[in-house]
C-alpha cells in the first residue's frame, strides 16, 4: 500500500471542512436570496478529493470523458474543446445545448466500461456514480484511468462547488471563478427589482400516477423558484428536498402559483381534491417549463429562472 502523503492528507481535511461548510449553508442559509457562497480553491494544491473521498492528483489531463450532462455544460464553459473526447449521451441527445457537442464521440457509457476503454481517456467525470456503477468505476481506476465523482446535484451551491472542482482539475481556477461570478450575478439580477411584498407564493409540484411530489429546499427546484422572485411556501412550512404531498397538504399550503414541467398541468388539476385549488381556477396560474430546464440542476437553472420570472411577472 502506498504511503499517504501529507499533501493528500491536507487535501482530504480541506474537502471535509468544505463539505461541512456546505452542509451548514443548506440548512441555515439557503432561503436567503443570493446567499450561496463562492468557493475558492488554492492554486498551490496538488490533489483534490471527489464526492466519495477518492483523492485525485491534479495533472495535465488531455483526454477527458464526461458521463454527466452537468459536467458537459461545465466543460463546455471551462475547458479547451480539444481536451474533451466525449460528452455524455444524454447531454448530446436530450439537452437543449446538445448542438454544441456535434462532432464529439457520444458512445461512451459508464455502465459499459469497455466503451470508455476504447477512448483511452485520462480523466472521466461522473455525477454520483452510485452502487450500480461502482464496479465500472473500480475497473477504470484499476486500468489507470482517473475517475472523479462530482457527487449529487442539489442546486446552485453544488453547481458552484463542482464548477470550481472541474476548473481545478483542468488547471484553470481563474476560469471557474469567472464563470461562477458571472452565473451568480445573473441569477441575482433576475428578480432584483422585486421587494418581498411583491413576490408571489409558489410551489414546485408534479404527479406520478396518483402521487403528488415536489421539490423544495435543498434542491434545484427551490433555487429556481427563489431566484425567479417567488416564495417557496413548501420551504416556509419546513418541507425538505423531494416531499410527497397529500391533497390536504397542497390545500393547506395554498400556493398562488404552481410550477411544473410541460404536460403536467392537466394531471395536477384533474387530481382528486385539487380541482378547486386557486391555481387551478380560471384566474389561477400553473406554469409549465420544459423538463430539460426545470429538471436540470446545472447551468440550465439560470435559463429556467429567467423563463419563470418572465411567465409570472412580465
Amino acid at each position: 500500500m502506498k504511503a499517504i502523503t501529507w499533501a493528500n492528507i491536507s487535501s482530504f481535511i480541506i474537502a471535509i471542512i468544505l463539505a461541512l461548510i456546505f452542509g451548514l449553508s443548506y440548512h441555515n442559509g439557503n432561503q436567503n436570496i443570493g446567499a450561496h457562497p463562492e468557493i475558492k480553491h488554492s492554486d498551490k494544491a496538488t490533489t483534490i478529493a471527489d464526492a466519495t473521498g477518492h483523492i485525485v492528483k491534479i495533472r495535465n489531463f488531455q483526454r477527458i470523458v464526461s458521463q454527466s450532462p452537468i459536467a458537459d455544460r461545465l466543460l463546455f464553459e471551462l475547458c479547451e474543446p480539444n481536451r474533451i473526447i466525449t460528452f455524455s449521451p444524454y447531454g448530446a441527445q436530450q439537452s437543449p445545448w446538445g448542438y454544441q457537442y456535434v462532432g464529439k464521440n457520444i458512445s461512451a457509457n459508464i455502465a459499459e466500461p469497455e466503451t470508455i476503454f476504447t477512448l483511452v481517456p485520462d480523466l472521466v467525470l461522473v455525477n454520483s456514480s452510485g452502487s450500480s456503477n461502482a464496479r465500472s468505476v473500480a475497473r477504470l481506476r484499476e486500468a489507470g484511468i482517473e475517475v472523479f465523482d462530482l457527487g449529487e446535484m442539489h442546486g446552485v451551491e453544488s453547481l458552484i462547488q463542482q464548477a470550481h472542482q472541474i476548473a481545478k482539475l483542468i488547471g484553470h481556477n481563474d476560469r471557474g471563478l469567472r464563470f461562477t461570478k458571472s452565473f451568480l450575478r445573473r441569477l441575482r439580477s433576475i428578480a432584483a427589482t422585486l421587494d418581498i411584498t411583491s413576490r408571489k407564493r409558489a410551489i414546485y409540484l408534479a404527479t406520478m400516477g396518483s402521487t403528488l411530489f415536489g421539490g423544495t429546499i435543498g434542491t434545484s427546484y427551490h433555487d429556481i423558484l427563489t431566484y425567479a422572485g417567488l416564495i417557496d411556501v413548501a420551504a416556509l412550512n419546513n418541507y425538505q428536498a423531494w416531499p410527497h404531498y397529500r391533497t390536504e397538504d397542497i390545500l393547506t399550503l395554498a400556493p398562488e402559483i404552481i410550477v411544473t414541467k410541460n404536460g403536467m398541468k392537466q394531471f395536477i388539476c384533474q387530481h382528486s381534491g385539487l380541482k378547486n385549488l386557486s391555481a387551478c381556477t380560471k384566474d389561477g396560474q400553473i406554469i409549465e417549463l420544459p423538463s430539460q430546464l426545470i429538471d436540470n440542476a446545472g447551468p440550465a437553472m439560470l435559463d429556467a429562472a429567467e423563463l419563470l420570472f418572465a411567465a409570472v411577472y412580465e
